[in-house]
Order: C-alpha cells, then sequence, then structure tokens
C-alpha cells in the first residue's frame, strides 16, 4: 500500500486508521530510513518530509523505527551468497508459499512482512515458520 495523501500532500490520518488498527496494535515498527543521494535533492526532500508526517501520526502509538540491518539480520541471518533484498524474497517465499507470484511492486510487502516479524521475536512472541498468506489490496479495500 502506498501512503495515502490528500491533494495537498498531507497524510491523510483518516484513511490510515481506517485501514489498520493501531489502537489495537501491541506495538508499531517502521523501518529507519533515510535519503539517498543518487535520488536528487527535491526528492530527498519530498521523501523527507512524507516520512517526517508518517512519524507525527504514529507519536500516539507505541512505535520504534528499526534500521534495515537490525530485522535484516534478526529475521534473515547470514546466507552464504544470497543477500539483501534476494535473501528476503528467497525467506518470504519459503515461508509463504501460498502467495503467489513475487513482483517488484511486492518489495514493500516482503519487507514490511519482516519488520514486523522482527517486531514478534523481539518481543520473545513464539513466530510461525510457515503462513497462509493472503494478498490483500488496500488500496482498494479502504476507504
Amino acid at each position: 500500500m502506498t501512503l495515502p495523501f490528500r491533494e495537498d500532500n498531507v497524510l491523510n490520518a483518516n484513511i490510515l486508521k481506517a485501514c489498520f488498527r493501531f489502537s489495537e496494535a501491541y506495538y508499531v515498527y517502521i523501518e529507519k530510513v533515510h535519503g539517498m543521494s543518487v535520488w536528487g535533492t527535491k526528492n530527498n526532500f519530498n521523501f523527507g518530509g512524507y516520512y517526517y508526517q508518517l512519524l507525527l501520526f504514529l507519536q500516539k502509538y507505541p512505535h520504534e523505527l528499526v534500521s534495515p540491518q537490525a530485522w535484516q539480520r534478526k529475521v534473515n541471518g547470514k546466507a552464504k551468497g544470497v543477500v539483501g533484498k534476494e535473501h528476503s524474497k528467497a525467506s518470504f517465499i519459503r515461508m509463504n508459499p501460498g502467495f503467489g507470484t513475487i513482483k517488484n511492486k511486492h518489495n514493500g510487502v516482503i519487507d514490511a512482512f519482516f519488520i514486523a516479524y522482527y517486531g514478534g521475536l523481539t518481543n520473545n512472541i513464539v513466530m510461525p515458520k510457515d503462513f497462509s498468506f493472503i494478498e490483500v489490496d488496500y488500496e482498494s479495500s479502504c476507504p
């Protein structure tokens, strides 16, 4: 799901609340990110503004920023010859055999899945090894 924004580029908190039950969440984990020089100044500025809006929205909920290195190390471990996104993708397919074809648009879904998985492991919640993952199109199911 892409973040919902109003026409004036302000995060639409009402849609976020309608799509996700933040008040029922034990804890919210969000990836600690930063801009990249290859994006250019304007894109970094826009990205930072959107990210900051999301962080402001999350202030009223228990949350934690987690670096990509931290969640990847905890959920993926170390594999020889396979690194980063490819390792996450292979692990995701192994854990979610019914997901279907993985496309480039699913990179965010895979990362979100493992960030949530990291949260469970961090809080000593016994996490399942296999999932019956059902792909949900939040953009069409949310108001």
